[in-house]
């Protein structure tokens, strides 16, 4: 995961929404799919919002799954707990309609942002995630 740095293009609409899923647009889908993975230690769950860019066939499911405990503990280091409180977050989109950044915020302290992009009808996470790129 990575901090946010940078000033954002004007031409990027920003997009908030309150801490639920249900109140989420729709481009942080993969974002709270991936916390939800994280919390539940599901590798095949976090696959399914990863961009086809990330994805490659040769990655050995024990490979996503030493990528999920990296990035697990990652989000732990991040957010100092290992209880994460999904309802906590908050998210904003910043882009267009094809591509952009998901940035979310927990419990009003926490920033953190992602790269998103959407393949067909689906919003997926094109930043990197270990063990899946």
């Amino acid at each position: 995961m990575r901090a946010i740095a940078g000033l954002f293009a004007i031409t990027f609409m920003p997009t908030s929404c309150s801490p639920t899923s249900t109140d989420a647009p729709p481009q942080a889908q993969p974002i709270i799919t991936m916390l939800a993975a994280i919390t539940t230690d599901n590798s095949d769950l976090l696959k399914t919002v990863l961009s086809d860019s990330q994805l490659d066939d040769s990655n050995a499911e024990s490979d996503r799954d030493d990528g999920l405990k990296e990035l697990k503990q990652q989000v732990v280091a991040f957010y100092k707990t290992t209880d994460l409180d999904l309802k906590a977050f908050r998210y904003e989109y910043i882009g267009n309609d094809e591509a952009g950044q998901v940035v979310f915020t927990y419990r009003g302290k926490f920033r953190d942002s992602i790269d998103v992009v959407r393949e067909g009808h689906h919003w997926k996470i094109s930043g990197g995630t270990p063990g899946f790129n």
